[in-house]
């Protein structure tokens, strides 16, 4: 989030566009040179023109666009795609007020993630000092140690790519892997340059902290595990177990054994359809035991947030943690397959405990917003080495950026790209913050992904607030009817704005390629005098400390990003996207009043 202010005239417009992708030959040229001309002349009678670039300024996967790839180019991808992305926004240097950070321009900050104290991070977010889990390979101790420095260079040249089911890596040549050539060997170290294509060997994808445990007894233990996986927080210290019968008597002989005393009340549940579908039998009895009074309330201080592991997990002793782990399971309904299904928050969790305890676990997310933890255990104390009888079948691949080496004590650092965590020596990753480079050399100030921009006269009067963002959600609506899919698709974007800002009368966002504009909706009312019935409108200003949401204007600014080309797929036809306007909006204001917020279509 950035805070800004800007000075401008009573008579003034300010566009707002974004999503051009340049980079991709989909990316509209001819659109851009429109917007360019508008913003460099007058606009309905006013020439006091502004922007706000809504982010996704180029387009990041475009490797092998021919445009980069010529031998006079001596510069790495990302600087090229700067460079270009600078000199577009040249002619309206000066009426910028800010630009935001998109989506694709972000893929240059790394898929490869860091495993620090504080959880998983990706390398921009990492300090010097900061401690990351290690491994030494002597000692063969896993265990918390400080970054002693962090590295950056040019790469132009080839990269290795290793991508299967135990490993995601992607390193330079000289990259340093850590493996075993059987389970009992010592650990060592190879370039990956010399790793031959079919090469067996064992990396290390857990290791193991070794802990002494903590002071819980197994029964506590288990019923923590459940609770978090299965249980419910009631009133009055009270918290409680909803099972099918069949499964409720292992909850009440785990409870029978610790001493803790409950209540079980069963109720038939007469259920004769499921989403239309008949039942060819009622559904099994439903048991809820509740536990309360002095027992409920030791539950609650073991698990004080059921949506986070607590922190005791971390710190338990191999043998607790496998009990743990097989409660969760149970709880889960996951035993069979070890596969456990969640949220991203807490599997991120219990992937970092799992990697603590010589546990190998792989997040992935199966279909959007959806994820799953697969787990996999071997009976040794010092972590999980993954036998690759194959080789890993490293791939050559060309790559021209930026390249990030941290160092560490021990010279390892566990890491984690694409949800698989894995043990090497001074990782490397694509790195930069390409989007505040652009502004730092346009001399713009730098938007984040989300900006409040204060508009105020040139003698220094508030006129009104502006909420901007990239975004990152879709809208869309699959009615048949067209009014009412446009109706739904303007609801949708009032939904997804209106509460992040109370004080702005202008909330917009991009990054849905929509070209949207909801309008300030005003209601009859009736009042009385004392003699007669009076009408009246709903209304309300642009200055208020709190604006009603209804009062407010709501924008979606469209994108530069053409759908079909001849000979040519993009990711918007490969993902079967409708048709979609391209354009941008634009905020007129007069006599420091917002009269419209307009959405400007382009002639192509």
């Amino acid at each position: 989030m950035q805070l800004l202010t800007k000075a401008v005239e009573a008579n003034h417009n300010l566009f707002l566009f974004g999503d051009l992708h340049d980079g991709s030959v989909l990316s509209s040229q001819k659109g851009w040179q429109q917007l360019l001309n508008m913003m460099n002349s007058e606009y309905k009678g006013c020439s006091n023109n502004y922007g706000i670039d809504m982010g996704d300024m180029f387009e990041a996967i475009m490797v092998d666009d021919p445009r980069f790839s010529e031998e006079k180019l001596t510069e790495p991808l990302p600087l090229a795609q700067m460079k270009r992305t600078i000199e577009l926004r040249r002619p309206i240097q000066d009426k910028l007020i800010t630009i935001l950070m998109g989506n694709h321009e972000r893929c240059f900050d790394g898929r490869t993630e860091i495993l620090s104290e504080t959880g998983w991070k990706l390398f921009k977010d990492l300090k010097v000092g900061e401690r990351v889990l290690t491994f030494n390979l002597q000692t063969r101790a896993t265990k918390y140690e400080p970054v002693l420095e962090k590295q950056v260079y040019l790469h132009d040249g080839d990269m290795y790519r290793c991508e299967n089911r135990g490993v995601s890596m992607l390193v330079t040549p000289e990259h340093n892997l850590v493996f075993k050539t059987s389970q009992y060997s010592t650990p060592q170290k190879i370039m990956a340059r010399d790793v031959g294509f079919s090469q067996p060997m064992r990396l290390m994808l857990a290791g193991n902290i070794q802990s002494s445990g903590v002071d819980l007894t197994q029964g506590e233990i288990t019923v923590s595990a459940w609770y978090i996986t299965d249980g419910h927080k009631g009133r009055y210290n009270s918290c409680g177990f909803t099972q099918r019968k069949s499964n409720a008597g292992r909850i009440k002989s785990l409870l029978s054994a610790i001493g803790w005393p409950y209540k079980a009340y069963t109720r038939q549940r007469n259920i004769t359809q499921i989403c239309g579908e008949q039942l060819k039998k009622l559904p099994e009895p439903e048991v809820r035991i509740m536990i309360s009074g002095e027992a409920g309330k030791r539950l609650q201080g073991l698990v004080p947030d059921k949506h986070h592991l607590p922190e005791w997990v971390y710190r338990l002793s191999t043998s607790q943690f496998q009990l743990f782990l097989q409660a969760y399971m149970k709880g889960d309904r996951s035993i069979c397959n070890k596969t456990i299904y969640g949220t991203k928050e807490i599997l991120d969790e219990l992937q970092i405990a799992c990697l603590l305890h010589g546990v190998k676990a792989t997040l992935n997310e199966y279909r959007p917003g959806d994820w799953r933890l697969y787990t996999r255990y071997h009976a040794n104390q010092r972590g999980y080495w993954m036998s690759f009888a194959n080789g890993l079948n490293l791939r050559k691949v060309p790559y021209r950026g930026m390249v990030y080496s941290a160092s560490t004590p021990s010279g390892t650092l566990f890491v984690r790209r694409d949800g698989k965590p894995v043990l090497t020596s001074n990782s490397l990753w694509r790195f930069g913050n390409l989007t505040k480079e652009v502004c730092d050399n346009l001399d713009v100030p730098y938007g984040t992904y989300t900006a409040k921009v204060t508009i105020r006269g040139r003698n220094n009067r508030l006129m009104y607030k502006l909420f901007v963002t990239h975004g990152s959600k879709t809208i869309r609506s699959y009615a048949d009817d067209p009014k009412r899919r446009y109706a739904n698709e303007k609801l949708t974007l009032k939904r997804q704005l209106k509460f992040k800002a109370g004080d702005c009368a202008v909330m917009v966002k991009g990054h849905a390629h929509k070209l949207l504009v909801c309008e300030p909706e005003t209601e009859l009312y009736l009042t009385d005098d004392g003699k007669a019935i009076q009408q009246g409108y709903t209304s309300w200003g642009q200055r208020e400390p709190y604006i009603h949401p209804d009062a407010r204007w709501y924008g979606c600014s469209g994108s530069f990003l053409r759908l079909y080309l001849p000979g040519m797929s993009g990711y918007a036809e490969i993902g079967e996207y409708d048709p979609m306007e391209l354009g941008f909006l634009v905020l007129r204001v007069r006599d420091r009043q917002i009269q419209a917020l307009e959405p400007v279509r382009l002639n192509l």
